[in-house]
């Protein structure tokens, strides 16, 4: 018996605590933590092994008639279907209906990949971006911005979808590109 209360506190604990079916979710937090389980029509959902991780080595090629260049960046990869079952499009994100660091996105990642771009070029290769849940139709979202640490003005943004991330695999020749956000 005290076994059983033991294990099933400590499940609680790895597991995620309140992330099962049975709990309703307006945001992926009210589940756990981001990249841990997912909010899905409402419903919280843990992936199904919590030790399943991919990789993307993701190009960034940013519009040469750029006139200012990104300083620094982040790196989404988003489910396709936000918390509320409504399909996510690459069009949602470029055109400013939702941002990829929404509440009301599901994200496949921890927290984003953070980069530093080094200001003399306009193509960005073999950027490995790691522990990703595996997804059949993920969306890259690649953001680009004024100054370190994301701080500024949004200067670039693109966006990729039906990206195959699979589980102890990383996935080449993936290009995102990048222009002027819309106003």
């Amino acid at each position: 018996m005290g076994i059983v209360i033991v294990t099933a506190a400590f499940c609680s604990l790895r597991c995620g605590g309140s992330s099962s079916t049975d709990t309703e979710c307006r945001k992926v937090d009210d589940c756990g933590q981001p990249g841990q389980v997912l909010c899905l029509s409402g419903r919280c959902e843990p992936f199904e092994d919590l030790s399943a991780y991919g990789s993307v080595v993701l190009d960034l090629s940013f519009d040469r008639d750029m006139v200012v260049l990104p300083t620094s960046g982040y790196v989404y990869f988003l489910l396709p279907e936000l918390v509320d079952g409504q399909t996510l499009s690459c069009a949602d994100i470029i055109n400013g209906q939702i941002k990829a660091s929404s509440p009301a996105t599901n994200p496949l990642l921890a927290e984003a990949a953070y980069l530093v771009f080094n200001g003399t070029g306009t193509f960005f290769p073999n950027n490995l971006i790691q522990l990703i849940r595996p997804a059949n139709q993920a969306l890259v979202v690649a953001e680009g911005f004024e100054r370190l640490y994301g701080e500024g003005t949004l200067l670039a943004i693109g966006c990729h979808e039906k990206i195959v991330v699979q589980n102890d695999q990383t996935t080449q020749g993936v290009v995102v590109q990048l222009d002027t956000p819309a106003d």
